[in-house]
């Protein structure tokens, strides 16, 4: 007997017993799935029988985020089968796929899909108790089972191995609908969340392309823009170093293209350089915290960060450092005309017949913008800053979102938290 948390706060003296997933309730009992429904296996057919129009065939690219998505769809029209037929409330799971890391991923059906087919690579599961097998298949115990009968090489789930998959049952089904009417809610808070968040940033792109363009602009201001090259805006243009230091020795980070996200400096992966190596680099760059870092070779030239860096950092010539004169023009104001359509087609127009993607410093110096005052750029600036920075709340509310749901699958699918 143990005391057990209910989702109250309270606690209760509850008996618990060890099974194959570690210890559940007394009450509670571990059934395979072949035991809980039935095992479907999916469509099979040839090229030729894919249509522009006709029956939908989920597939793996269908399932996303554990839900369905239609963003990659495949259309037959032949002679199909009841069987592959999905229903509402029906399991996706997909059980054979070339990455290992999507076998076991899995969406419920829901009314618009329902009497589409599925495909051979995916399976589907039909159980009356399909909603706590849904969260089930997310919970660590049943990824881990997967990840037991993948083996080293195979990637797939045979229907033998689906239906041996143990699941955690409630002795009520009463228990059984509360917990999956919990973990429900808790999916609803994050979908909408996603969905608010998905609109924010739609209104954001719209105002960026109309503030930053002058299409419409902020009350109180009516000054006329003018359009200058960013040689003209720049009190400083230069790019990092031209040979590869040593890495290592850990005394400045060393800022590569992989290291400037779209919008943002993104450090998790930074490399570092010795004092000796920096001091090679420095005397060409000096990159100060406020610059604007833009890439300009690889796949991502066009993107750009502002340096929040405090400490001296070391550039690779992949990164170009873009300083302007804080009296007349707001890096963060520039910042955001280099990552609109206004600066990115500029870029792409720039790097078009070259065999390498490349952007020199001579065609940085010659990329033209349409720019207001410095007291508008400030305030398009505060604009866009306030609309992101709602944006980034929505962000860590859903990530919180997500860890609480995580949590709550953790302790609910095992019965170390009851809902009675």
């Amino acid at each position: 007997m143990v005391n057990v948390a209910l989702a109250n706060g309270e606690t209760v003296l509850c008996a618990y017993k060890q099974s194959d997933i570690g210890p559940i309730p007394a009450d509670w009992r571990l059934e395979p799935m072949a035991n809980l429904g039935q095992s479907l296996a999916g469509l099979t057919y040839s090229p030729s029988d894919v249509r522009e129009s006709g029956t939908l065939v989920l597939r793996s690219s269908n399932v996303q985020e554990g839900r369905l998505s239609y963003v990659d769809n495949v259309f037959v029209q032949m002679e199909i089968p009841g069987r592959v037929l999905v229903r509402e409330g029906d399991i996706l799971i997909c059980v054979r796929n070339g990455s290992r890391e999507l076998i076991g991923k899995c969406a419920r059906i829901d009314q618009n899909a329902n009497g589409m087919a599925f495909g051979a690579f995916m399976g589907v599961f039909r159980s009356s108790i399909n909603d706590l097998v849904f969260f089930a298949f997310h919970s660590y115990y049943v990824q881990r089972q997967i990840r037991e009968h993948l083996g080293a090489t195979i990637n797939q789930i045979t229907n033998k191995s689906l239906k041996s998959f143990l699941i955690a049952v409630p002795s009520t089904e009463r228990e059984v609908r509360r917990i999956a009417g919990a973990l429900s809610d808790a999916d609803a808070l994050i979908e909408a969340l996603e969905t608010l968040i998905v609109k924010k940033r739609a209104i954001m792109q719209g105002a960026m392309q109309d503030l930053l363009s002058g299409r419409k602009r902020l009350p109180g201001f009516s000054a006329n823009w003018e359009t200058l090259p960013l040689s003209n805006i720049c009190t400083k243009i230069q790019d990092g170093t031209h040979f590869s230091p040593k890495t290592g020795g850990g005394d400045f980070l060393y800022v590569t293209s992989r290291n400037i996200a779209r919008g943002f400096l993104d450090l998790r992966d930074v490399e570092t350089v010795s004092l000796a190596e920096h001091q090679k680099i420095y005397g060409r760059c000096d990159p100060r915290k406020g610059d604007i870092l833009l890439t300009k070779d690889g796949a991502s030239t066009g993107n750009a960060a502002i340096n929040t860096i405090d400490e001296q950092i070391s550039l690779l010539s992949s990164v170009a450092m873009l300083r302007l004169d804080e009296a007349k023009h707001s890096a963060d104001f520039f910042l955001q005309k280099l990552l609109v359509e206004e600066g990115q087609k500029q870029i792409r127009d720039m790097m078009s017949g070259n065999a390498i993607t490349r952007l020199t410093l001579a065609k940085i110096k010659a990329l033209i913008f349409l720019v207001p005052p410095h007291n508008e750029q400030l305030a398009i600036s505060d604009v866009l800053t306030c609309m992101k920075d709602e944006i980034f709340t929505l962000e860590a509310k859903l990530a919180k979102a997500r860890q609480i749901k995580q949590g709550m699958m953790q302790e609910l699918l095992t019965g170390r938290v009851r809902l009675v």
